[in-house]
């Protein structure tokens, strides 16, 4: 029997399913496969105006499905899922991603290929691939759509390819989630010093993380608390310029040695900060046992996410807390605790506030003692670039928002910089260095 032979006959004896649907509308399929684990298929309601819905689907928590001799019939329970999950729910749009497997001659890849075209075409939908570099991506919009794109807009490949998927998440603490919720702003990371700046479009200095996967690599460890906001990626593609991002360089699944594929995105803005207007939902675990400060941020954080009309959802089983499973909610009657209006206790050192002052004294009896010094280490080549690289450093850094005092001033400095068209670090120093080389002394 010849390979694809071997390929099509997996393809035509997919796992049995189990359906559930949860309580906010989404649907999972489960299949227990031969080896005991389980694949988790979970269809996702991106946009309920347009009925366009997102699709992941999770081997034993892994996107990859290779390595375990029944790949082909894992993908085939897929696609047998989406066939079902088609016919009853018949969405105008639904896309998904498929990790690529280790395939030298491309001949699984044009199998997968096929088929997918052929479960489109059989149920009366059109096919959009796009290549990422670690996944394939499937688009399929329903044909009777392309009429008019006033039930939803036909992206390009392009447009796929550097937009966000209908339903992103952003992670971050509880800590972090209260400032969010209270200020109804994400204050953004600048990409100075960072690898986001070899992604960034000209002029757009900040960035928000996101991932298109509720269960990435980078909240595989949770601690005591986490939250998950849920976005809507409509929104962020229509205000915002977004990129896929190899962070962690692990695209490729199978040069990943240590870490789980993230499936990052970084949402690009020219502002410090991005209004909360396309947060859908937000997901908050709390160990019952986390100090009492920790509840009391939980407990403030969902009322201020209640206040704005947004979702919530609290859990105290990190388990159901990375499935988003509301047969298993939390008990807010735990979140007891004093609340604090403030966090810091410590005084905070500002590393960016003497290059503050080189900016906008007039002369040098306006300088503190550290700005006076740099200043004078200017003038020399080998104190210059150590400064330049140790103001890279400052800068990156300080690019976090939970970095304090010096968060605003490096916002001062990207403005600044991006006042007087200064494209580097090193082209900010050089500039300095001459506005001060006639008080060399």
């Amino acid at each position: 029997m010849q390979i694809n032979e071997i390929l099509i006959e997996s393809f035509n004896q997919p796992y049995p399913i189990k359906w559930e649907k949860s309580e906010y509308g989404d649907v999972d399929a489960l299949a227990k496969l031969d080896d005991g684990t389980f694949l988790n298929i979970m269809f996702n309601l991106a946009d309920m105006s347009e009925n366009s819905w997102g699709v992941e689907f999770y081997r034993n928590n892994s996107q990859a499905v290779t390595g375990e001799g029944d790949a082909q019939r894992v993908f085939a329970t897929v696609l047998a899922a989406i066939g079902k999950f088609i016919k009853k729910k018949k969405p105008d749009t639904l896309f998904f991603t498929a990790v690529k497997e280790e395939d030298p001659t491309g001949s699984r890849a044009k199998l997968y290929d096929r088929l997918v075209q052929r479960y489109a075409n059989g149920l009366g939908y059109d096919l959009k691939k796009v290549e990422y570099p670690e996944q394939t991506g499937y688009k399929l919009t329903r044909k009777e759509q392309k009429v008019t794109e006033a039930s939803g807009y036909i992206l390009s490949e392009k447009e796929l390819a550097e937009s966000l998927s209908r339903i992103v998440y952003h992670y971050t603490n509880i800590h972090s989630a209260l400032k969010i919720l209270s200020s109804g702003q994400f204050q953004l990371s600048s990409v100075l010093g960072s690898i986001e700046q070899s992604y960034a479009p000209k002029d757009h200095l900040y960035f928000l993380s996101t991932t298109r996967t509720r269960q990435g690599g980078y909240h595989d460890y949770i601690g005591n608390q986490a939250v998950l906001f849920v976005l809507d990626g409509n929104w962020f593609n229509n205000h915002y310029i977004s990129r896929p991002v190899d962070y962690w360089e692990n695209r490729n699944p199978s040069l990943a040695h240590h870490r789980k594929h993230e499936a990052e995105d970084r949402v690009f803005s020219r502002e410090p900060t991005i209004p909360i207007d396309g947060v859908v939902a937000v997901h908050v675990y709390i160990d019952p046992k986390s100090d009492p400060e920790v509840r009391a941020r939980a407990r403030q954080a969902l009322i201020a996410a209640k206040r704005r009309g947004i979702d919530t959802y609290f859990y105290t089983d990190p388990k159901a807390w990375r499935n988003f499973d509301q047969r298993k909610p939390g008990d807010v009657g735990l979140l007891t605790g004093p609340e604090h209006t403030s966090y810091r206790s410590y005084p905070e050192r500002e590393y960016l506030l003497p290059w503050i002052e080189l900016i906008s004294a007039k002369n040098k009896s306006q300088l503190s003692k550290k700005a006076n010094d740099l200043r004078y280490s200017l003038n020399y080549t080998y104190d210059k670039e150590n400064a330049a690289q140790g103001l890279n450093t400052d800068l990156s850094n300080a690019r976090k928002p939970s970095a304090g005092a010096d968060r605003a001033n490096a916002v001062k400095i990207i403005n600044y910089m991006r006042r007087n068209n200064i494209s580097t670090v090193k082209k900010l120093v050089q500039l300095l260095a001459d506005k001060w080389k006639s008080e060399s002394v």
